[in-house]
Parts: C-alpha cells; sequence; structure tokens
C-alpha cells in the first residue's frame, strides 16, 4: 500500500517535469517578438541631406574647419562701354573764300567781292587734325559805281595749312594763309580813264572758328571766309 503510493507521486512529479519542459520549449524568444517596423522616407525627402556653407568675404580664415566657397562676382559687358565722341574736326572739308576790295573801290564804298574759293581737307594722323590746302583763283568783272566802271582783272596763287584742334569756344582752324596775287583794274568815267595795276603777297597766321561764314583778315584789303560743306 505505501509502496503503491509512493510510485504515485513519483508518476506526478515526473509528468510535471515533463509539463515543464514542454511549456518552456514552447515559449517564444525575445528575439522572436514583434518586429518593430521601419520608417520608410516619403518621397521627396532627401536622406542625410548634407549642406555646404557659405563664406562671406570676411568670413574667410575664421578657423572653424569649413572650406570656404567663394561669391560669384559680376563681369562687365564689354558692349556697354560707350563709344567715345568723335571730334567735330574729324572728316571736315571745305573751301576756303578769297574776298578782295578791288582797285580805288575803298575810296567810293565799295564792298569786297569773293574773287574765288580754295578747297581744302583735314586729315588725321595720331591724333592731330591736319588742314591743308590750295589753288589758282582767277577772277575778272565789271563793277560799277555812280557811273564810274571798273574792269578788274585779279589772279592769285594760294597755300594755307595748319590744324583743328578745340579752342575756349569750340573747335576751330588754326591757319598760315600765304597768296601771291597780282590785280589790273581798267577805270572809266565820263572824262576818265586810268588803269592801275598792284601786285604782292600776304602771308598772315589766322584763326576761324569751325562755323559757316566764319571770316578773318589776311591784308588792308583782304578777308577770307569759311565754307563748310557740312
Amino acid at each position: 500500500m505505501t509502496r503503491s503510493l509512493c510510485s504515485s507521486r513519483k508518476w506526478v512529479a515526473c509528468c510535471l517535469c515533463v509539463l515543464a519542459l514542454l511549456v518552456s520549449a514552447c515559449a517564444p524568444t525575445p528575439s522572436e517578438g514583434r518586429a518593430t517596423p521601419t520608417p520608410t522616407p516619403t518621397a521627396g525627402a532627401v536622406a542625410n541631406p548634407t549642406r555646404t556653407p557659405t563664406v562671406a568675404a570676411g568670413d574667410m580664415g575664421s578657423g572653424s574647419g569649413e572650406t570656404p566657397v567663394a561669391e560669384p562676382t559680376d563681369t562687365p559687358d564689354p558692349s556697354a562701354t560707350p563709344s567715345p565722341t568723335p571730334s567735330p574736326c574729324e572728316g571736315v572739308s571745305g573751301g576756303i573764300e578769297v574776298r578782295v576790295l578791288v582797285g580805288p573801290a575803298a575810296a567810293v564804298g565799295l564792298e569786297t567781292h569773293a574773287v574765288g574759293t580754295v578747297p581744302f581737307t583735314v586729315g588725321t594722323a595720331q591724333s592731330i587734325y591736319a588742314v591743308s590746302g590750295g589753288g589758282h583763283i582767277s577772277f575778272s568783272d565789271v563793277l560799277s559805281e555812280d557811273e564810274i566802271h571798273y574792269d578788274v582783272s585779279f589772279e592769285a596763287d594760294v597755300v594755307f595749312d595748319g590744324t583743328c584742334d578745340m579752342g575756349p569756344g569750340g573747335a576751330q582752324l588754326l591757319l598760315g594763309v600765304g597768296m601771291v596775287w597780282d590785280q589790273i583794274v581798267h577805270v572809266t568815267a565820263e572824262d576818265f580813264d586810268e588803269t592801275y595795276s598792284q601786285a604782292g603777297e600776304n602771308e598772315k597766321d589766322v584763326t576761324l572758328p569751325l562755323i559757316d561764314g566764319a571770316s578773318a583778315d589776311v591784308g588792308e584789303w583782304m578777308e577770307i571766309v569759311l565754307r563748310l560743306d557740312r
């Protein structure tokens, strides 16, 4: 009886041990627990963005360890550079008109008469506007004043040179004028008939403003007048 009871207790203990082992074997390990979901980045998100520092000119060499990035500078546009203003002397051309008082015209109040025009040009060499010109003038006409008639013949060779430059009042011609001339005047009236002959040379430095019609005296009874083509 006693032996049968002991055997029953041993069998129960063995069953409990087997049950404990089964429970232990079926229990989940910590690594087999619920998995933690890994977040998926949304569209447009940038993983681990890296910012490039921009360092102003005053922060260069501050010792922060960051690599400085030069700021862009504006490059001037060559086409925006204004062109230099051309000189008013550039391309000037025209003529020098010679006017004279014929014979004794001054005594009777006659005005000077245009006897001819000599052409001139302005050339450019090393920023200097050089003026040059010359020619021959031949003039003949009959002029009348108070029933006195003046039959005039005038011949002249004219040369001039100089420069066109800027003066206090604007562009001007600085000219040296040379003229070799001779004149014959035959004067007739009711009871008068006489011939006068004159010849001479004139040399004079004159300044003419670069204006059409500007004039200057080159002798007691001669003057020159500027005539511009433009």
